[in-house]
């Protein structure tokens, strides 16, 4: 007869387990109610309870066996399994685990209870051959693993461990075969090399050893010590080498690295890419910061950015410690060259360097583009500031700017303007040449220089012209200082400005005015209008039209020709040439007078006051000259003659004649020719003390026009 059943519905299977390291208990806590064979709850007391597990719902082998005295209060039980009997691990190596209840003298239930995932978890202490807390073999959790690898330990599903002391954590189809290399999830990875590492993505491959993939996919860390931080296609061939990000970057330098981007390539030993698009670093310490299409070829050569969309669009650091900071289209070409920005630059001098601007060239040592666009730095050292389509050609010469400006001597300048057209250059030709500004203007020789202006030429050494248009000083050390069309062209030779003014001659020198000219060395034209000192040493201190030929000539005035040696001419305004006629002449038109001590002459000679004469002691014969004015004649030693000189020529010309001492001796005056005579007569005599006559000539005769 049948005297207890037991009522499943409120039975519990819990595991009684600490999830610490210490050993876990070997319990099982089970609850139920025990009733009689008419479904009453039996009464409260104690009964003797066979458990037993199986391996089947019926039948099957009796894994396990333990007998309690259970104690029953309103039919409720509860129990802990393996309390006399501790359950051993090999019990739950199969989830098909059964349990069958016997209550003492009845034979066991017809049903047993199913063991479910509650229960299972008593396995947490006992992982296959795990003992005391410790795992000592190899791990694999999730379904479809291979792991072949010593110690081992794989999760996720289908995954790999073949490596020794490889780890895989979780995610799907990686592989983990080389020894001591992790995966920690992702799909499709493999880490293959020692010590290798791929932190997740898909796809990636860790072939190296120390190889370190963080995630991303597609990426591959071939080189030891390789390292990829994610991104997608990336590889990392060179030893020590890092691609931080990005995609399709490719660092095979070792110690290479790119920080991310598109396509870039760090191809040499510690060279780097900070990101961007298809740049690449190809040499040793090569840098490029960022932009696309950039190129960093010499050994420490620097391409911080810029580039464009296209190969041709790159900038190109292809000398050895050059540098291009941004831009387009620049290259580098010469030893520690640099151009900071700009389009289409190229620096190709050691160590040259472009400051910016578009179709610059500094390709000679030391050489120097600022700026600008079309301007090229030709010869060592040579500088462009800035401007277009400038040329320093010489060694040391300088552009300072402008347009179409050439500096072709060594150390020449020009420092700016120029104009839209070649034809509009400045041009510094000769060694230590200058030309300030302006347009088409030329400075030729050995330290010319040109302030400004247009169409100027300083064409000889040492010469300057100043400013002004169309000026020329074409010989040594001669000076312009501006006007238009003047000419200096001998040596040291000055023309200070004005307007068609040449000076030829040695030190000639022309202040300014008009169409001057001073043709002989040392001749000087102060101003004035047609003006010409072709004399040495002559001079035209200015007015119009005036001539001074004759050696250390004067002429002044209108018309004033002194055309003798030492002839002092002054005309006045009359349209009319007044010249002089014999050397060392002082001649003057005035026709309004000439005062001296007055500035209302009355006559053409006033002088207001006493004026001096010479007067001479003739002791002896004499012949009269124009040194002679008053003469005294003191003919106590006996008689004397007083020849005057020829009337030709002397029109005007004064004599004073006085006898001075008291003797009887005569004093005879006598014409030098017998035609000439005096007052008719062929001569004049003074016969008596303090006698005197007054002379004059007409130029062909004389006359006596005082005396007593």
């Amino acid at each position: 007869m049948k005297r207890f059943t037991l009522f499943f519905g409120a039975a519990q299977l819990v595991l009684l387990a600490s999830m610490a390291v210490a050993t876990v208990p070997k319990l099982i806590n089970f609850q139920g109610i025990l009733k009689d064979g008419s479904g009453n709850p039996v009464a409260d007391g104690s009964y003797s309870v066979t458990f037993t597990i199986y391996n089947a719902p019926a039948g099957g082998t009796n894994l396990w066996t333990e007998t309690q005295s259970v104690s029953t209060t309103g039919g409720l039980f509860a129990v802990l399994l393996g309390a006399s009997n501790p359950v051993p691990d090999s019990v739950f190596q199969s989830s098909d685990r059964w349990l069958g209840i016997a209550v003492s003298p009845d034979p066991e239930m017809s049903q047993r209870q199913q063991l479910v995932s509650v229960g299972y978890a008593y396995r947490v202490n006992s992982v296959d051959s795990a003992s005391g807390g410790t795992i000592t073999s190899k791990v694999s959790i999730g379904p479809g693993h291979t792991n072949t690898g010593a110690e081992a330990f794989v999760a996720g599903g289908n995954n790999t461990a073949s490596g020794d002391s490889s780890t895989v954590t979780g995610g799907t189809r990686n592989t983990a075969s080389g020894l001591l290399a992790t995966i920690d999830g992702g799909f499709n990875n493999t880490a293959s090399g020692f010590a290798a590492k791929v932190g997740g993505g898909y796809f990636n491959t860790a072939s190296n050893t120390a190889a370190t993939i963080g995630g991303g996919g597609s990426n591959t860390a071939t080189g030891p010590g390789a390292t990829v931080g994610g991104g997608s296609s990336n590889d990392v061939s060179g030893q020590d080498a890092v691609v931080a990000g990005g995609a399709a970057n490719t660092a095979s330098g070792s110690e290479a690295a790119i920080g991310g981007g598109v396509s870039n390539t760090a191809s040499s030993e510690k060279a780097t890419v900070g990101g961007g698009a298809l740049n690449a670093a190809s040499n040793s310490f090569a840098t490029i910061g960022g932009g696309a299409n950039n190129r960093a070829r010499g050994q420490f050569s620097t391409v911080a950015g810029g580039g464009g969309i296209t190969s041709t669009d790159s900038n190109s650091a292809l000398a050895d410690y050059s540098a291009i900071g941004g831009g387009l289209r620049n290259k580098t070409t010469g030893l520690g060259s640099s151009i900071a920005g700009g389009v289409n630059n190229i620096a190709s001098g050691n160590p040259s360097s472009i400051g910016g601007g578009s179709a610059n060239t500094a390709n000679f040592d030391y050489s120097t583009v600022s700026g600008g666009f079309t301007n090229t730095a030709n010869a060592l050292a040579a500088t462009v500031a800035g401007g277009s389509n400038n040329f320093a050609g010489g060694q040391f010469s300088k552009v300072g700017g402008g347009r179409f400006n050439n500096a072709r001597g060594e150390y020449s300048v020009v420092a700016g303007g120029g104009g839209s057209s070649a034809a509009d250059s400045n041009a510094a030709i000769g060694n230590w040449s200058s030309v300030g500004g302006g347009q088409r203007n030329i400075a030729s020789d050995v330290a010319a220089t040109i302030g400004g202006g247009a169409l100027n030429s300083a064409g000889g050494a040492y010469s300057t012209v100043a400013g002004g248009t169309a000026n020329n000083a074409s010989a040594q050390r001669t000076t312009v200082g501006g006007g238009e069309s003047n000419l200096a062209n001998n040596l040291y030779a000055t023309v200070g400005g004005g307007q068609g003014g040449t000076a030829t001659g040695r030190w000639a020198t022309i202040s300014g005015g008009n169409f001057n000219v001073a043709s002989d060395s040392a001749s000087t034209v102060s101003g004035g209008r047609g003006d010409t000192a072709s004399g040495a040493y002559a001079t035209v201190p200015g007015g119009r039209g005036n001539f001074a030929s004759g050696r250390y000539s004067l002429a002044a005035g209108r018309r004033a020709k002194a055309i003798h040696t030492g002839a002092f001419v002054w005309a006045d305004s009359q349209n009319v040439d007044f010249a002089s006629t014999a050397a060392n002449q002082f001649v003057i038109r005035a026709s309004g007078g000439v005062g001296i001590g007055t500035a209302s002459p009355n006559s053409r000679l006033q002088v207001n006051g006493a004026f001096a004469t010479t007067t001479s002691v003739a002791m002896a014969n004499l012949t009269l000259d124009e040194n002679h004015s008053v003469v005294l004649v003191d003919a106590s030693s006996g008689a004397k003659t007083i020849t005057l000189p020829s009337t030709e020529g002397l029109s005007g010309r004064q004599y004073t004649v006085k006898k001075v001492d008291g003797t009887a001796n005569a004093v005879t005056i006598t014409p030098a020719l017998g035609a000439q005579t005096i007052d008719g007569a062929a001569s004049y005599s003074l016969s008596s003390v303090n006698k005197y006559v007054v002379l004059v000539t007409n130029g062909s005769l004389w006359w006596v026009i005082g005396g007593n």
